[in-house]
């Protein structure tokens, strides 16, 4: 299958010169954690969620210009599979579909979600959970400010943390879109002093409820489904109020494409 069937023909985009607090809104709006950059109709590169709150809202004459990064081109009639493998390798879940190599023009953007959604049911090995979680999760606690939650995403460059209470129990999930669609996430201070307001906010305020768990033997498929389902990016894996590891998009991606 190509990607052309499964690809997004109407993206969300930024363009040239748009105000990087449009360009996050847009991201906020729409739940995006890439925008496409284009001149015209031929791509620039793209902006990320992480690049696009690091501009406080009082630099509001700043572009996404300066933000430009680079990303993994996918074609129209690449194979979902190579497609998927490029952006696994990338540690990357979306990218800008280009008409071909010599010809930048945007023509949709492809997606894990889309790979996943593209599989049937004899295309999902039979594995569990406990095979591909990662065993390491950060996790931070409900009464943190939101401001040092931030910092730790960026970080460890990952996009959502379990959050646990008092007694180490999983009590939600905060993402960097429930930071930015509450518009907590500035990490560049306006005037070289804290926000009390966001200093003081923590994240059991803005926590995505209930947390979506699994056991580590539950099945590959089913976190699949589950992930597609709720239009989630990870499932925490664990029993018993104990977390255990994690799973996101590109580790349900790489089982089912990259072995």
């Amino acid at each position: 299958m190509k990607v052309e069937m499964v690809m997004n023909k109407r993206p969300v985009v930024a363009t040239k010169g748009m105000l990087v607090t449009t360009a996050r809104a847009l991201a906020r709006d729409n739940h995006l954690r890439m925008l496409p950059v284009v001149d015209g109709e031929k791509v620039m590169g793209v902006v990320r969620d992480a690049d696009l709150v690091r501009v406080s809202s009082s630099r509001s004459n700043i572009t996404v210009d300066g933000f430009v990064s680079e990303f993994t081109p996918v074609f129209p009639k690449m194979e979902i599979k190579e497609a998927v493998r490029l952006l696994v390798d990338a540690d990357e879940s979306s990218t800008p579909v280009i008409a071909s190599p010599q010809d930048y023009t945007l023509v949709g953007v492809f997606s894990l979600a889309d790979a996943l959604h593209s599989l049937n049911s004899s295309s999902i090995p039979s594995i569990q959970l406990s095979d591909i979680m990662t065993r390491e999760v950060h996790v931070c606690r409900k009464d943190e400010p939101v401001s040092r939650v931030w910092d730790r995403l960026v970080e460890y460059d990952i996009t959502g943390m379990p959050v646990v209470d008092k007694s180490d129990r999983p009590v939600g999930i905060v993402t960097r879109h429930d930071l930015m669609k509450k518009g907590y996430a500035r990490i560049h201070r306006e005037d070289e002093r804290p926000s009390r307001t966001r200093d003081v906010t923590t994240v059991e305020n803005i926590m995505s409820t209930p947390l979506y768990m699994l056991p580590p033997e539950e099945s590959v498929g089913e976190a699949i489904r589950l992930i597609l389902k709720r239009n989630i990016g990870r499932i925490t894996v664990g029993k018993e109020n104990r977390i255990m590891g994690i799973v996101d998009r590109i580790d349900l991606a790489r089982a089912c494409f990259c072995r």
